[in-house]
Protein backbone atom coordinates (compact mmCIF):
# COMPACT_ATOMS: atom_id res chain seq x y z
CA UNK A 1 0.00 0.00 0.00
CA UNK A 2 1.27 3.51 -0.79
CA UNK A 3 -0.06 7.03 -1.14
CA UNK A 4 -1.42 6.29 -4.61
CA UNK A 5 -3.96 3.96 -3.02
CA UNK A 6 -5.66 7.10 -1.69
CA UNK A 7 -6.79 8.77 -4.89
CA UNK A 8 -9.85 9.98 -6.73
CA UNK A 9 -10.60 6.35 -7.61
CA UNK A 10 -10.00 5.08 -4.05
CA UNK A 11 -11.56 7.41 -1.52
CA UNK A 12 -11.39 6.27 2.08
CA UNK A 13 -13.56 7.12 5.04
CA UNK A 14 -13.02 6.00 8.62
CA UNK A 15 -15.97 4.71 10.64
CA UNK A 16 -15.35 5.04 14.36
CA UNK A 17 -12.97 7.45 16.06
CA UNK A 18 -11.12 6.35 19.15
CA UNK A 19 -7.85 4.42 19.25
CA UNK A 20 -8.31 2.36 16.09
CA UNK A 21 -9.60 5.22 13.94
CA UNK A 22 -6.85 7.58 15.08
CA UNK A 23 -4.20 4.95 14.33
CA UNK A 24 -5.61 4.55 10.82
CA UNK A 25 -5.36 8.33 10.30
CA UNK A 26 -1.72 8.24 11.43
CA UNK A 27 -0.97 5.46 8.96
CA UNK A 28 -2.42 7.40 6.03
CA UNK A 29 -0.29 10.41 6.97
CA UNK A 30 2.82 8.21 7.23
CA UNK A 31 2.08 7.01 3.70
CA UNK A 32 2.03 10.61 2.50
CA UNK A 33 -1.71 10.61 1.96
CA UNK A 34 -4.35 12.94 3.35
CA UNK A 35 -6.00 11.50 6.45
CA UNK A 36 -9.59 10.40 5.65
CA UNK A 37 -12.62 11.98 7.24
CA UNK A 38 -14.02 10.20 10.30
CA UNK A 39 -17.62 9.31 11.03
CA UNK A 40 -18.38 8.82 14.72
CA UNK A 41 -21.61 9.34 16.60
CA UNK A 42 -19.62 11.13 19.31
CA UNK A 43 -18.92 14.59 17.95
CA UNK A 44 -15.62 14.93 19.85
CA UNK A 45 -14.15 11.87 18.08
CA UNK A 46 -15.12 12.45 14.45
CA UNK A 47 -15.68 14.91 11.64
CA UNK A 48 -19.25 13.67 11.06
CA UNK A 49 -21.95 12.44 13.42
CA UNK A 50 -24.52 11.79 10.66
CA UNK A 51 -23.69 8.86 8.37
CA UNK A 52 -25.82 10.20 5.50
CA UNK A 53 -23.96 13.50 5.48
CA UNK A 54 -20.65 11.63 5.81
CA UNK A 55 -21.40 9.43 2.77
CA UNK A 56 -22.72 12.36 0.72
CA UNK A 57 -19.74 14.63 1.40
CA UNK A 58 -16.89 12.11 1.38
CA UNK A 59 -18.29 9.76 -1.28
CA UNK A 60 -16.00 6.94 -0.06
CA UNK A 61 -15.22 3.86 -2.10
CA UNK A 62 -13.61 2.23 0.97
CA UNK A 63 -14.73 2.28 4.62
CA UNK A 64 -12.12 1.65 7.33
CA UNK A 65 -14.43 0.25 10.00
CA UNK A 66 -13.25 0.22 13.62
CA UNK A 67 -13.71 -3.07 15.52
CA UNK A 68 -16.26 -1.61 17.90
CA UNK A 69 -18.66 -0.84 15.03
CA UNK A 70 -20.62 -3.97 14.03
CA UNK A 71 -20.29 -4.84 10.35
CA UNK A 72 -24.00 -5.72 10.49
CA UNK A 73 -24.87 -2.02 10.92
CA UNK A 74 -27.57 -1.50 8.24
CA UNK A 75 -26.00 1.49 6.45
CA UNK A 76 -22.61 -0.28 6.31
CA UNK A 77 -24.32 -3.33 4.83
CA UNK A 78 -26.06 -1.08 2.28
CA UNK A 79 -22.69 0.46 1.36
CA UNK A 80 -21.18 -3.00 0.79
CA UNK A 81 -24.15 -4.20 -1.28
CA UNK A 82 -23.74 -1.12 -3.49
CA UNK A 83 -20.16 -2.18 -4.28
CA UNK A 84 -18.28 -0.36 -1.55
CA UNK A 85 -15.20 -2.02 -0.03
CA UNK A 86 -14.99 -2.72 3.71
CA UNK A 87 -11.57 -2.78 5.35
CA UNK A 88 -10.03 -2.07 8.77
CA UNK A 89 -7.10 -0.36 10.45
CA UNK A 90 -5.61 -3.81 10.97
CA UNK A 91 -6.00 -4.82 7.31
CA UNK A 92 -4.37 -1.58 6.12
CA UNK A 93 -1.42 -2.14 8.46
CA UNK A 94 -0.78 -5.65 7.11
CA UNK A 95 -0.19 -4.14 3.66
CA UNK A 96 2.78 -2.15 5.00
CA UNK A 97 4.68 -4.95 6.75
CA UNK A 98 8.10 -5.89 5.43
CA UNK A 99 8.90 -9.38 6.65
CA UNK A 100 7.74 -9.17 10.25
CA UNK A 101 6.45 -12.53 11.48
CA UNK A 102 3.21 -12.59 13.44
CA UNK A 103 2.04 -14.63 16.40
CA UNK A 104 -1.73 -14.14 16.66
CA UNK A 105 -3.46 -14.64 20.00
CA UNK A 106 -7.20 -14.90 20.59
CA UNK A 107 -9.56 -16.39 23.15
CA UNK A 108 -12.42 -15.51 25.46
CA UNK A 109 -10.08 -15.23 28.46
CA UNK A 110 -6.36 -14.76 28.96
CA UNK A 111 -5.42 -13.34 25.56
CA UNK A 112 -3.98 -10.06 26.89
CA UNK A 113 -1.72 -11.85 29.36
CA UNK A 114 -0.72 -14.46 26.79
CA UNK A 115 0.19 -12.00 24.04
CA UNK A 116 2.23 -10.04 26.59
CA UNK A 117 4.01 -13.27 27.51
CA UNK A 118 4.78 -13.79 23.82
CA UNK A 119 6.42 -10.36 23.80
CA UNK A 120 8.37 -11.00 27.01
CA UNK A 121 9.62 -14.36 25.74
CA UNK A 122 10.65 -13.02 22.32
CA UNK A 123 12.54 -10.05 23.82
CA UNK A 124 14.39 -12.31 26.24
CA UNK A 125 15.31 -14.55 23.28
CA UNK A 126 16.98 -11.56 21.61
CA UNK A 127 14.36 -10.42 19.09
CA UNK A 128 13.02 -6.98 18.25
CA UNK A 129 9.34 -7.17 19.19
CA UNK A 130 6.07 -5.27 18.88
CA UNK A 131 3.06 -6.30 20.97
CA UNK A 132 -0.32 -4.74 20.32
CA UNK A 133 -3.56 -5.01 18.41
CA UNK A 134 -6.51 -5.29 20.74
CA UNK A 135 -4.13 -4.61 23.65
CA UNK A 136 -2.19 -1.37 23.88
CA UNK A 137 -1.18 0.12 20.53
CA UNK A 138 -3.03 -0.73 17.32
CA UNK A 139 -0.94 -2.35 14.60
CA UNK A 140 -1.46 0.72 12.39
CA UNK A 141 0.35 2.85 14.99
CA UNK A 142 3.35 0.51 14.78
CA UNK A 143 3.19 0.58 10.98
CA UNK A 144 3.07 4.40 10.89
CA UNK A 145 6.10 4.67 13.20
CA UNK A 146 8.04 2.03 11.25
CA UNK A 147 7.36 3.78 7.93
CA UNK A 148 8.49 7.09 9.43
CA UNK A 149 11.66 5.56 10.91
CA UNK A 150 10.56 6.31 14.46
CA UNK A 151 10.95 2.70 15.54
CA UNK A 152 12.81 -0.32 14.16
CA UNK A 153 11.03 -3.03 12.24
CA UNK A 154 10.11 -5.92 14.53
CA UNK A 155 11.33 -9.46 14.01
CA UNK A 156 8.16 -10.73 15.67
CA UNK A 157 4.76 -9.14 16.24
CA UNK A 158 2.58 -10.45 19.05
CA UNK A 159 -0.94 -9.52 18.00
CA UNK A 160 -3.95 -9.77 20.29
CA UNK A 161 -7.02 -10.34 18.14
CA UNK A 162 -10.57 -9.90 19.36
CA UNK A 163 -13.44 -11.61 17.58
CA UNK A 164 -14.45 -8.17 16.27
CA UNK A 165 -11.03 -7.75 14.64
CA UNK A 166 -11.07 -11.24 13.16
CA UNK A 167 -14.33 -10.41 11.35
CA UNK A 168 -12.48 -7.85 9.23
CA UNK A 169 -8.80 -8.82 9.24
CA UNK A 170 -7.90 -8.49 5.57
CA UNK A 171 -4.77 -10.42 4.62
CA UNK A 172 -3.81 -11.47 8.15
CA UNK A 173 -1.36 -14.37 8.00
CA UNK A 174 0.30 -15.66 11.17
CA UNK A 175 3.43 -17.74 11.41
CA UNK A 176 1.95 -19.32 14.53
CA UNK A 177 -1.04 -18.58 16.72
CA UNK A 178 -2.56 -19.27 20.13
CA UNK A 179 -6.13 -19.84 21.28
CA UNK A 180 -6.25 -19.49 25.05
CA UNK A 181 -9.81 -20.31 26.07
CA UNK A 182 -13.34 -20.52 24.69
CA UNK A 183 -16.37 -19.63 26.78
CA UNK A 184 -19.57 -17.63 26.13
CA UNK A 185 -19.01 -13.93 25.51
CA UNK A 186 -20.24 -11.05 23.34
CA UNK A 187 -23.59 -12.68 22.67
CA UNK A 188 -25.04 -9.18 22.33
CA UNK A 189 -23.17 -8.98 19.01
CA UNK A 190 -23.47 -12.54 17.69
CA UNK A 191 -26.62 -14.44 16.80
CA UNK A 192 -25.45 -17.55 18.66
CA UNK A 193 -22.57 -18.99 20.67
CA UNK A 194 -21.68 -21.07 17.61
CA UNK A 195 -21.25 -17.88 15.56
CA UNK A 196 -18.99 -16.35 18.21
CA UNK A 197 -16.79 -19.44 18.45
CA UNK A 198 -16.62 -19.78 14.67
CA UNK A 199 -15.21 -16.26 14.33
CA UNK A 200 -12.55 -16.95 16.98
CA UNK A 201 -11.59 -20.16 15.22
CA UNK A 202 -10.95 -18.46 11.89
CA UNK A 203 -7.50 -17.67 13.30
CA UNK A 204 -6.54 -21.30 12.60
CA UNK A 205 -7.16 -20.88 8.87
CA UNK A 206 -4.98 -17.74 8.93
CA UNK A 207 -2.01 -19.59 10.47
CA UNK A 208 0.84 -21.09 8.44
CA UNK A 209 2.60 -23.44 10.85
CA UNK A 210 0.84 -24.37 14.09
CA UNK A 211 -1.79 -23.30 16.60
CA UNK A 212 -1.03 -23.65 20.32
CA UNK A 213 -4.20 -24.69 22.19
CA UNK A 214 -4.90 -24.73 25.91
CA UNK A 215 -5.79 -28.19 27.25
CA UNK A 216 -7.70 -26.38 30.04
CA UNK A 217 -9.30 -23.96 27.59
CA UNK A 218 -12.99 -24.23 28.45
CA UNK A 219 -14.91 -25.38 25.37
CA UNK A 220 -11.75 -25.48 23.26
CA UNK A 221 -11.06 -29.21 23.60
CA UNK A 222 -14.62 -30.15 22.69
CA UNK A 223 -14.38 -28.04 19.53
CA UNK A 224 -10.95 -29.28 18.41
CA UNK A 225 -12.34 -31.36 15.53
CA UNK A 226 -14.14 -28.29 14.14
CA UNK A 227 -11.06 -26.07 14.04
CA UNK A 228 -10.48 -24.92 10.43
CA UNK A 229 -7.25 -24.73 8.50
CA UNK A 230 -4.30 -27.04 8.04
CA UNK A 231 -1.98 -25.75 10.75
CA UNK A 232 -0.66 -28.30 13.24
CA UNK A 233 -2.45 -28.38 16.60
CA UNK A 234 -0.06 -28.07 19.55
CA UNK A 235 -1.72 -28.74 22.93
CA UNK A 236 -0.17 -27.42 26.16
CA UNK A 237 -1.14 -26.69 29.77
CA UNK A 238 0.22 -26.28 33.29
CA UNK A 239 1.04 -30.03 33.32
CA UNK A 240 3.13 -29.98 30.13
CA UNK A 241 6.78 -31.08 30.44
CA UNK A 242 7.76 -27.85 28.66
CA UNK A 243 7.43 -26.22 32.10
CA UNK A 244 10.65 -27.53 33.63
CA UNK A 245 12.61 -26.49 36.73
CA UNK A 246 12.88 -22.95 35.37
CA UNK A 247 9.13 -22.51 35.84
CA UNK A 248 9.33 -22.89 39.62
CA UNK A 249 10.16 -19.20 39.91
CA UNK A 250 7.23 -17.80 37.92
CA UNK A 251 6.00 -14.46 39.23
CA UNK A 252 2.58 -14.85 37.63
CA UNK A 253 -0.15 -15.74 40.10
CA UNK A 254 -2.51 -18.70 39.59
CA UNK A 255 -2.67 -22.07 37.83
CA UNK A 256 -4.62 -20.55 34.94
CA UNK A 257 -1.59 -18.37 34.25
CA UNK A 258 0.66 -21.44 34.25
CA UNK A 259 -1.50 -22.62 31.35
CA UNK A 260 -0.76 -19.34 29.56
CA UNK A 261 2.96 -19.65 30.25
CA UNK A 262 2.94 -23.25 28.98
CA UNK A 263 1.28 -22.19 25.73
CA UNK A 264 3.98 -19.59 25.08
CA UNK A 265 6.80 -21.92 26.15
CA UNK A 266 5.53 -24.61 23.78
CA UNK A 267 5.31 -22.01 21.01
CA UNK A 268 8.85 -20.74 21.68
CA UNK A 269 10.28 -24.27 21.64
CA UNK A 270 8.49 -25.10 18.39
CA UNK A 271 9.79 -21.89 16.79
CA UNK A 272 13.32 -22.65 17.98
CA UNK A 273 13.78 -19.50 20.07
CA UNK A 274 16.85 -19.19 22.29
CA UNK A 275 16.20 -20.60 25.77
CA UNK A 276 16.64 -17.12 27.15
CA UNK A 277 12.90 -16.90 26.51
CA UNK A 278 12.43 -18.79 29.79
CA UNK A 279 13.83 -15.88 31.79
CA UNK A 280 11.33 -13.54 30.11
CA UNK A 281 8.44 -15.82 31.10
CA UNK A 282 9.67 -16.42 34.64
CA UNK A 283 10.15 -12.72 35.39
CA UNK A 284 6.90 -11.49 33.83
CA UNK A 285 4.89 -9.90 36.71
CA UNK A 286 1.51 -9.86 35.00
CA UNK A 287 -0.35 -7.08 33.25
CA UNK A 288 -1.00 -3.93 35.21
CA UNK A 289 -4.18 -4.22 37.30
CA UNK A 290 -4.86 -7.83 36.21
CA UNK A 291 -3.66 -10.16 38.96
CA UNK A 292 -0.48 -8.09 38.91
CA UNK A 293 2.11 -9.20 41.45
CA UNK A 294 3.38 -5.94 42.96
CA UNK A 295 6.01 -7.84 44.96
CA UNK A 296 6.89 -8.27 48.62
CA UNK A 297 6.74 -5.25 50.91
CA UNK A 298 7.71 -5.89 54.52
CA UNK A 299 7.38 -9.60 53.76
CA UNK A 300 3.76 -9.20 52.59
CA UNK A 301 2.83 -9.99 48.98
CA UNK A 302 0.47 -7.53 47.28
CA UNK A 303 -1.62 -8.42 44.23
CA UNK A 304 -3.32 -5.71 42.17
CA UNK A 305 -6.42 -7.01 40.36
CA UNK A 306 -8.21 -3.68 40.08
CA UNK A 307 -9.76 -4.83 36.79
CA UNK A 308 -11.51 -7.67 38.66
CA UNK A 309 -15.05 -6.28 38.47
CA UNK A 310 -17.03 -9.49 37.98
CA UNK A 311 -17.72 -12.32 40.38
CA UNK A 312 -15.89 -14.77 38.09
CA UNK A 313 -12.82 -12.53 38.13
CA UNK A 314 -12.85 -12.31 41.92
CA UNK A 315 -13.21 -16.08 42.22
CA UNK A 316 -10.23 -16.56 39.91
CA UNK A 317 -8.13 -14.13 41.97
CA UNK A 318 -9.06 -15.76 45.29
CA UNK A 319 -8.43 -19.26 43.92
CA UNK A 320 -5.01 -18.15 42.68
CA UNK A 321 -4.12 -16.70 46.08
CA UNK A 322 -5.24 -19.88 47.84
CA UNK A 323 -2.70 -21.84 45.79
CA UNK A 324 0.00 -20.04 47.78
CA UNK A 325 1.19 -21.03 51.26
CA UNK A 326 0.14 -17.69 52.73
CA UNK A 327 -1.32 -18.13 56.24
CA UNK A 328 -3.71 -15.21 55.73
CA UNK A 329 -5.06 -13.62 52.55
CA UNK A 330 -6.64 -10.22 53.01
CA UNK A 331 -9.29 -9.70 50.30
CA UNK A 332 -10.28 -6.14 49.43
CA UNK A 333 -13.89 -6.24 48.17
CA UNK A 334 -16.13 -3.34 47.20
CA UNK A 335 -16.19 -0.23 45.04
CA UNK A 336 -19.34 0.71 43.13
CA UNK A 337 -21.95 -2.02 42.80
CA UNK A 338 -22.73 -3.58 39.40
CA UNK A 339 -25.81 -5.43 40.67
CA UNK A 340 -23.94 -8.72 40.40
CA UNK A 341 -24.57 -11.75 42.66
CA UNK A 342 -22.14 -11.28 45.56
CA UNK A 343 -23.53 -14.52 47.02
CA UNK A 344 -21.54 -16.32 44.30
CA UNK A 345 -18.46 -15.70 46.45
CA UNK A 346 -19.96 -17.12 49.65
CA UNK A 347 -18.68 -20.67 49.21
CA UNK A 348 -15.15 -19.57 48.35
CA UNK A 349 -14.98 -17.15 51.29
CA UNK A 350 -15.71 -19.90 53.78
CA UNK A 351 -12.01 -20.73 53.60
CA UNK A 352 -10.60 -19.50 56.96
CA UNK A 353 -7.39 -18.25 55.33
CA UNK A 354 -9.40 -15.60 53.45
CA UNK A 355 -10.00 -12.41 55.42
CA UNK A 356 -12.45 -10.08 53.65
CA UNK A 357 -12.10 -6.32 54.03
CA UNK A 358 -14.97 -4.28 52.54
CA UNK A 359 -14.65 -0.77 51.14
CA UNK A 360 -16.41 1.82 49.04
CA UNK A 361 -19.99 2.59 48.13
CA UNK A 362 -21.17 -1.03 47.99
CA UNK A 363 -19.27 -2.29 51.05
CA UNK A 364 -22.38 -3.27 53.00
CA UNK A 365 -24.04 -4.81 49.95
CA UNK A 366 -20.95 -6.90 49.38
CA UNK A 367 -20.71 -7.97 53.01
CA UNK A 368 -24.38 -8.95 53.14
CA UNK A 369 -24.16 -10.86 49.87
CA UNK A 370 -20.99 -12.71 50.80
CA UNK A 371 -22.32 -13.51 54.26
CA UNK A 372 -18.89 -13.26 55.86
CA UNK A 373 -18.01 -10.70 58.51
CA UNK A 374 -15.11 -8.32 58.02
CA UNK A 375 -14.09 -4.75 58.61
CA UNK A 376 -15.83 -2.12 56.51
CA UNK A 377 -14.41 1.22 55.31
CA UNK A 378 -15.87 4.10 53.32
CA UNK A 379 -12.84 4.40 51.02
CA UNK A 380 -10.03 2.26 49.65
CA UNK A 381 -7.49 4.51 51.39
CA UNK A 382 -9.15 3.89 54.76
CA UNK A 383 -9.24 0.14 54.14
CA UNK A 384 -5.54 0.06 53.30
CA UNK A 385 -4.66 2.26 56.28
CA UNK A 386 -6.55 -0.18 58.49
CA UNK A 387 -4.43 -3.05 57.17
CA UNK A 388 -1.06 -1.44 57.89
CA UNK A 389 -1.01 -2.59 61.51
CA UNK A 390 -2.74 -5.93 60.86
CA UNK A 391 -0.73 -7.62 58.16
CA UNK A 392 2.29 -9.77 58.97
CA UNK A 393 5.14 -11.34 57.02
CA UNK A 394 3.99 -14.11 54.64
CA UNK A 395 0.45 -12.68 54.39
CA UNK A 396 -1.04 -11.75 51.01
CA UNK A 397 -3.20 -8.69 50.26
CA UNK A 398 -5.33 -9.09 47.14
CA UNK A 399 -7.41 -6.27 45.70
CA UNK A 400 -9.92 -7.92 43.37
CA UNK A 401 -12.89 -5.75 44.31
CA UNK A 402 -15.85 -7.05 42.31
CA UNK A 403 -17.25 -3.53 42.04
CA UNK A 404 -16.25 -0.81 39.61
CA UNK A 405 -13.96 2.08 40.52
CA UNK A 406 -16.46 4.84 39.78
CA UNK A 407 -17.39 5.63 43.37
CA UNK A 408 -13.88 7.01 44.02
CA UNK A 409 -11.85 6.90 40.81
CA UNK A 410 -12.22 7.65 37.12
CA UNK A 411 -11.40 4.09 36.03
CA UNK A 412 -9.88 0.81 37.19
CA UNK A 413 -6.40 1.97 36.13
CA UNK A 414 -6.53 4.99 38.44
CA UNK A 415 -7.68 2.75 41.31
CA UNK A 416 -4.89 0.28 40.62
CA UNK A 417 -2.27 3.02 40.51
CA UNK A 418 -3.55 4.38 43.82
CA UNK A 419 -3.23 0.90 45.34
CA UNK A 420 0.31 0.58 43.97
CA UNK A 421 1.42 3.96 45.39
CA UNK A 422 -0.13 3.33 48.79
CA UNK A 423 1.58 -0.05 49.09
CA UNK A 424 5.00 1.37 48.21
CA UNK A 425 4.63 4.29 50.59
CA UNK A 426 3.03 2.58 53.59
CA UNK A 427 3.98 -1.09 53.89
CA UNK A 428 7.76 -1.04 54.17
CA UNK A 429 10.60 -1.56 51.73
CA UNK A 430 10.28 -3.90 48.79
CA UNK A 431 11.98 -7.24 49.33
CA UNK A 432 13.80 -8.95 46.48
Amino acid sequence: MDASAYSAQNRYGIVGGGISGNAAKRLFRALGAEAPAVYDRQAAQGDYVDEKLFLADVRPTHLVVSPGVPLSTPWIQDFARAGGHITSELALAFETLAGERIVGVTGSLGKSTTVSLVGAAARAAGFEVFVGGNLGEPLAAYAADALAGRRPRADWIGLELSSYQLENAGRLRCEASVITYLSPNHLERYASLEDYYAVKETLCARTARFVALNENGGDLRARAAKLPGFAEKLWASRHSPVLGEWARELRLVGSHNRDNVALVAALAEKLGWDHGYRRGLAEFPGLAHRLEDLGLFGGVRFVNDSKGTSMDSVETALSAALESSAPRIWCLLGGKDKKLPWAQLAERLRDPRLKPVYFGECRETARAGVGRDGESFATLAAALAGLVARVAAEDWVVMSPGGTSLDEFRNFEERGEFFRRFVKESFGKEMK
